[in-house]
């Protein structure tokens, strides 16, 4: 330890720049930390025993995890399952499958019905390490060998393990929508998640704490996870099934987050809900969707220190390609650029003959990308990967470059504007569908002539709508609801529209293409429901809920959850038996859904209420017996009061207006935690900063980590995993204050 007590500063191997993608040897780097600084945390979890994990724990679980997978028969090259959701035990098994030269599948358990399942069976797994979550196994094909991920932790680590693989061997699986609605697996290589982890502009380091924000099963996973694990930063896991605003807040300022990298309209929730917890926030990346000018200048005028990017890239380039640095000048304008490619990186823009456009002010064309991160191509689809990954037009040049299918306009300044998609996708809680490949599963159910996929900006994000055509002489009553069931057989239920609308026969353009626009415009105001589906709904309701009047109107909390699906769904009033994400839900809107029945019903409503009963008719029941339950005795919810400012801030701002730096606060027997009261009875005075600190600590005390087995001695070829001779003492609380 260093006689500060605080975590020691270590260099991190500057000598290669591995943002080009040349230290592809991810885990070879993770044992060479652990190496030199077994005590450093690696992962903070409440689920972990004191609360952390240190690096020296965490290589040789991982190794052990490798040494399992090794002696299945796994080999460097192979594909492994991971199905995990969010969580400690995710981040280990995905560092074994990367130990024994192996890339990962994340599978996410919360998928829709089936998705888990066709998923396995489009990458070829033929082992998966399984999480112990509920159901986290149930739909794996009975094929494919099952490996709890508890046992091959506590596994004997290997004496040696297999020489990593190269930089274009795959380090991931990750899988986006596909135009015939088959999803597509992005092959992400290892020079890829090297050069994505290795951005200097980061400027991570020991010191810093990544929020691990995003599901695994999403690229955004790889900042958070590698890019915070192997610059030697720890990573502080959310664990909560779905995060919201409450629970991103809160975990912020337990861990004390310096980095964090986020949807974009989870960002903006979490600025709405509580902009005071980016108070330790330090690199502060927004992407997926687009940044809120409104939302990015109160950020900013709250904590004009931090560092703000806008983030553009698909997943075909890992994570992110160009990043805007966001001021408030830049705040102020009607719309954040893209900005500039990211170290590593190239972008140009693509007139529609194929050729490149010089780079001139004003120029338009499609966003084409260029460099070390960008993927191999789509796993087992070689025309797919042919369309997309193509060869440099540009003269001189040699390789492979992706067309985003975006638009673009260059800018006097070097930046790239975003124009929109130059196909048919769009994104839906942060992740890109193909709307071609929804409307080809519509229209292949029997009896439907024609269908029309778009998107809707609605809260919390795009959502999708739909619109079906009958074939001539088919059965009208019921045809969207078969439409629906069929066709989530073939895209899955979270991929389809929460309404799907019937329509005699679409409107055409004079080109004769079916007028998405016009359909828009005609169901904007309400979309025709389905009469059968519609019944059944109504008549399901009539059944529980006896209070509902002769007309079928919902009344009391079922006609509240009616209101909230319906306006962020656009479902009409739903079945009883239908689920949130069958009607098109995502993580995204279900918080924004949280959000509105707490406030419409007064209750404090946990949001694993909300997965409990997860069909419509039984969260309505739930809801209505929690409403009971509370009714007469419930105080209203008191409005979140800021912490008091830091002293050093409130000198800031009021330097140069001529008054005092001033701060109130509710006084503690009122708003404190009794733990945080108690602290303040002994510590210094709030008002101080060291203060400040203790009764942070009192009312959240900082982890203490795992003792380890001992710091891993592995060699790059033929890696040792030889047992450690001797322990390491734990963390001390000091040691995992962020140094300040």
């Amino acid at each position: 330890m260093a006689p500060s007590g605080r975590i020691p500063l270590f260099p991190i191997e500057t000598g290669d720049d591995w943002s080009d993608g040349a230290g592809a040897a991810l885990f070879g780097r993770l044992s060479r930390l652990a190496r030199t600084h077994p005590e450093a945390p690696a992962l903070l979890a409440g689920s972990l025993p004191g609360g952390g994990m240190r690096r020296a724990a965490f290589v040789a679980e991982a190794e052990a995890v490798a040494g399992t997978l090794v002696a299945a028969g796994v080999a460097p090259g192979d594909l492994v399952g991971v199905c995990a959701g969010r969580s400690v035990e995710a981040v280990v098994a995905m560092a074994g499958c990367l130990a024994a030269g192996a890339g990962y599948v994340p599978l996410d358990p919360q998928h829709a019905a089936g998705q888990v399942g066709t998923l396995a069976r489009d990458a070829g797994i033929g082992l998966c390490l399984v999480g112990g979550g509920p159901g986290a196994a149930a739909d794996l094909p009975a094929g494919i060998a099952r490996l709890p991920i508890a046992e091959a932790r506590r596994a004997r680590r290997p004496d040696t393990l297999p020489d990593e693989p190269g930089g274009e061997a795959p380090a991931c699986l990750l899988y986006t929508s596909g135009t015939t609605g088959r999803p597509k697996g992005v092959v992400i290589p290892r020079r890829a998640v090297a050069a994505h982890a290795g951005q200097r502009w980061f400027g991570l380091g020991p010191s810093d704490r990544v929020l691990h924000l995003t599901t695994p099963a999403a690229d955004g996973a790889l900042f958070d996870m590698w890019a915070g694990l192997l610059s030697g930063a720890a990573v502080a896991v959310l664990e909560e099934a779905v995060p919201t605003p409450a629970s991103v807040a809160a975990a912020m300022r337990r861990h004390r987050v310096t980095a964090i990298l986020w949807y974009a309209a989870l960002h903006h929730m979490v600025i709405d809900h509580d902009v005071d917890a980016f108070e330790s926030v330090r690199l502060n990346v927004a992407g997926g969707e687009r940044m809120s000018p409104g939302h990015a200048a109160r950020l900013l005028a709250r904590w004009p220190g931090i560092e703000l990017w806008n983030s553009y890239g698909p997943t075909e380039a890992t994570v992110g390609a160009l990043r805007q640095r966001v001021t408030a000048e830049v705040a102020a304008a009607d719309d954040i650029p893209l900005g500039t490619p990211y170290e590593g990186y190239e972008a140009f823009l693509r007139a529609p003959d194929g050729t490149p456009l010089p780079a001139d002010a004003g120029a338009e064309g499609e966003i084409v990308l260029a460099g070390a991160g960008l993927a191999l191509g789509y796993h087992g689809q070689p025309a797919a990967t042919a369309a997309a990954f193509v060869p440099d037009p540009r003269p001189g040049r040699s390789g492979t470059v992706y067309r985003t299918g975006d638009r673009g306009r260059q800018r006097s300044d070097a930046a790239l504007d975003f124009l929109g998609r130059a196909d048919r996708q769009a994104k839906v809680g942060g992740r890109r569908v193909e709307l071609d490949g929804i409307e080809a599963a519509l229209a292949g159910v029997p009896g439907v002539a024609a269908a029309a996929v778009w998107a809707v900006e609605g809260p919390g994000g795009a959502r999708l709508a739909a619109a079906i055509a009958p074939e001539p002489g088919a059965e009208r009553q019921g045809l969207a609801g078969r439409a629906r069931h069929e066709a989530a057989r073939v895209v899955g239920a979270a991929a389809l529209p929460g309404r799907i609308a019937l329509v005699e026969a679409m409107p055409l353009t004079p080109a004769g293409k079916i007028d998405r626009h016009a359909l828009a415009v005609s169901l904007a105001e309400g979309f025709p429901p389905d009469e059968t589906d519609a019944a059944r709904g109504a008549d399901a309701a009539r059944e529980t809920d006896p209070a509902r009047g002769a007309a079928g109107a919902p009344s009391g909390a079922r006609a509240v959850l009616a209101r909230v699906w319906d306006a962020l769904l656009g479902c009409g009033t739903p079945p009883d038996d239908a689920t949130f994400f069958d009607l098109g839900g995502n993580s995204l809107l279900l918080i924004e859904a949280h959000r509105r029945i707490e406030a419409a019903l007064g209750l404090r409503l946990p949001v694993a209420e909300l997965f409990a009963a997860p069909r419509f008719g039984a969260l309505a029941a739930r809801l209505d017996m929690l409403g009971d339950g509370a009714a007469g005795s419930a105080a209203p919810r008191p409005p979140p009061h800021p912490p008091p400012r830091p002293p050093h801030r409130l000198r800031l701002r009021a330097k140069g207006r001529g008054r005092a730096p001033m701060q109130t606060a509710p006084s503690p027997s009122s708003a404190w935690p009794r733990a945080c009261r108690a602290s303040t009875q002994t510590a210094r005075p709030r008002s101080t900063p060291c203060g400040r600190r203790c009764a942070r600590h009192a009312a959240s005390p900082p982890p203490s980590a795992t003792p380890p087995r001992g710091a891993p001695t592995a060699r790059r070829r033929g890696r040792s995993c030889r047992a450690p001779t001797s322990s390491t003492p734990p963390i001390s609380a000091s040691a995992r204050a962020r140094p300040t």
